[in-house]
């Protein structure tokens, strides 16, 4: 609906240009000799939940099936213990499986924080990897969060600067937080979340925002200090205004480099 506008401040630094490599012939003729152990996902999509904990399925793959096989894993970055894993670090392939699923469980989680691990294969899965296939992802990074309950506010109004027009926009709230969401606000399906803190600041982490047609999925974060660090602007509470200065930005690019620039959105709160 919105996306027809076009952004005056594309400030897009192109490194390179991405080829491509045909392996039609080889995915026709080849026949893989090894196991090829792999995740079936390098960085599977952020899960969102509603409750405190849930099993996270994870698929192992591999090229051969002739016989059984065991794969072993480590988990890093679950200092907090977060995550845990009744299969305590192997799964096993029976004879004629060319999957296998890692079930992964996470615990203890509050509302509206993110949490996240990286499962790594064993070196010794690691080398069972096809050299001549090279498709094997030897880690996956999942990421969890819980999502607060909401509660409908109403009909807001959004001028924004990035998109030079201004429309209504239905709000919701987290109840026992003041934290914000703008439903569908640059495109359907894609809502923006805000949290006014105590001192009014406003905080917008990064998360995605709305789809380009060339690049993909465009996400925003808060720059009103420059750093892209969450922090976008202040809450006017007599004028029940949120007042954002948003990145837009390409995730896989970076804040810098893959910035469309920094501008200053608004919202009327209802």
């Amino acid at each position: 609906m919105k996306l027809n506008k076009l952004f005056s401040g594309l400030l897009f630094i192109v490194a390179g240009l991405l080829t491509s490599c045909d392996q039609d012939n080889v995915g026709a003729k080849y026949t893989p000799t090894t196991q090829n152990i792999s995740f079936e996902m390098e960085t599977p999509e952020q899960m969102v939940v509603k409750t405190s904990s849930v099993e996270i399925p994870i698929r192992v793959i591999r090229s051969l099936s002739e016989s059984s096989y065991t794969a072993h894993y480590s988990i890093s970055g679950n200092e907090d213990g977060y995550f845990s894993d009744p299969n305590n670090g192997s799964i096993t392939f029976e004879t004629g499986q060319t999957v296998c699923v890692i079930k992964l469980t996470a615990q203890n989680l509050e509302s509206g924080e993110e949490y996240e691990c990286t499962l790594n294969l064993s070196e010794e899965d690691i080398a069972t990897a096809d050299e001549i296939l090279n498709n094997a992802k030897s880690k996956t990074t999942i990421k969890v969060k819980r999502d607060f309950e909401w509660e409908s506010l109403g009909v807001g109004h959004f001028t924004s600067k990035s998109f030079l027009d201004e429309w209504n926009v239905e709000v919701e709230k987290a109840v026992g937080i003041n934290v914000y969401k703008m439903k569908d606000l640059f495109q359907t399906g894609a809502d923006v979340i805000a949290k006014i803190k105590d001192d009014n600041t406003i905080e917008v982490k990064p998360q995605f925002a709305w789809t380009d047609n060339t690049y993909g999925k465009i996400s925003v974060v808060g720059n009103y200090d420059g750093k892209n660090s969450g922090y976008a602007g202040v809450y006017v509470p007599g004028d029940k205004t949120i007042q954002m200065y948003l990145n837009h930005y390409v995730p896989s690019w970076g804040f810098v480099n893959g910035s469309y620039g920094t501008f200053e959105e608004t919202l009327i709160l209802p």
